[in-house]
């Protein structure tokens, strides 16, 4: 980290030499921050007055290309350009709207972090717990480019000003929310297949493909985990999988899916081997920021709540930070 950080001392002091005369006026300033999981990330802000925002770009893809052997001079051009087009995307709401619970209601959206390794950026947080997990209310707002969106948590002082309850919040979070998706897991490794409205999924199932697994998620692929305690998404999963099925937490973006009893290569997948190979997944492919969880769920439907495996828990380590 100490690395990023003088990497983005460094382009502070000479990317001006790179953005165009429009912006001879801006002001960069590191800024260090916690994100999900606590993982500490370096990003340089760019404040131009009169403007209310200052975007905030990630150095670390940036800080690795210059590791790997790109040409600084290509680099700096890079982040000078994508400076120049965050200074000038606009919000759809003006940040002071926020303030007004009719203003912002719109654009209320939802997230799932791990409670543990977040416990200090939950903090004066709105939030419902559910298992080793923290629903969270956030403010979506989309940017008028590329379909690129900011987001901030909702808080309790926040909720409070607007005079509403936290059961009011999640219920328009939801209404505001995209539409569940579900893909099978072949179809997504081998591009061969199109992501199915949950509700309309009966054929992607019904088809005798080899699919072993699904990816649920949401079309934009962002903050999709969120979907396992949407109202009315586990329903529809016990019915489309009536004997049972496990739900891995792949990342904060999407969940996995595995009817109850399949087998690979004639082994069957059971809740201790599962839980194994998330552990595996999360240490070494997924990024710490995305990691959710080292368990594996299941749907009890006489209660309609997810719920741990207890089998899948035998080894659980590495989410407290």
């Amino acid at each position: 980290m100490v690395g990023h950080k003088i990497f983005a001392e460094g382009v502070i002091k000479d990317i001006k030499k790179y953005l165009s005369p429009d912006y001879a006026d801006v002001e960069c300033e590191v800024i260090e921050k916690r994100s999900n999981n606590g993982q500490l990330s370096v990003n340089i802000a760019f404040r131009q007055p009169e403007r209310e925002i200052a975007p905030i770009i990630g150095i670390e893809p940036f800080y690795e290309a210059v590791c790997n052997g790109e040409p600084l001079e290509s680099i700096m051009q890079v982040i000078a350009e994508m400076a120049e087009q965050t200074i000038n995307t606009t919000f759809s709401i003006a940040p002071g709207e926020m303030n007004e619970y009719k203003e912002a209601e719109n654009y209320l959206g939802v997230c799932l972090v791990n409670t543990k390794a977040n416990r200090k950026q939950l903090k004066g947080v709105t939030c419902i717990k559910v298992e080793d997990l923290s629903l969270i209310p956030i403010i979506r707002v989309p940017l008028s480019e590329k379909g690129i969106y900011g987001s901030m948590k909702v808080t309790e002082e926040l909720r409070e000003m607007w005079g509403v309850s936290v059961e009011q919040i999640f219920e328009q979070a939801w209404k505001n929310e995209e539409a569940p998706m579900l893909l099978g897991l072949n179809e997504a490794v081998l591009h061969t297949g199109d992501m199915r409205d949950l509700s309309a999924a009966q054929d992607l199932v019904d088809n005798d493909n080899g699919e072993k697994m699904y990816i649920l998620t949401n079309r934009r692929r962002t903050d999709g985990a969120a979907l396992i305690v949407c109202p009315g998404v586990m329903e529809k999963l016990n019915e489309l999988f009536p004997e049972g099925f496990f739900i891995i937490p792949s990342s904060i973006h999407e969940t996995l899916i595995m009817p109850k009893g399949v087998e690979i290569q004639g082994l069957e997948m059971t809740p201790k081997k599962l839980g194994a190979m998330l552990r595996y997944s999360n240490q070494r492919y997924t990024e710490k920021m995305e990691v959710l969880s080292d368990r594996i769920y299941e749907y009890d439907k006489d209660r309609g709540k997810i719920r741990s495996v207890p089998e899948s828990m035998e080894k659980e380590r590495g989410m407290e930070l």
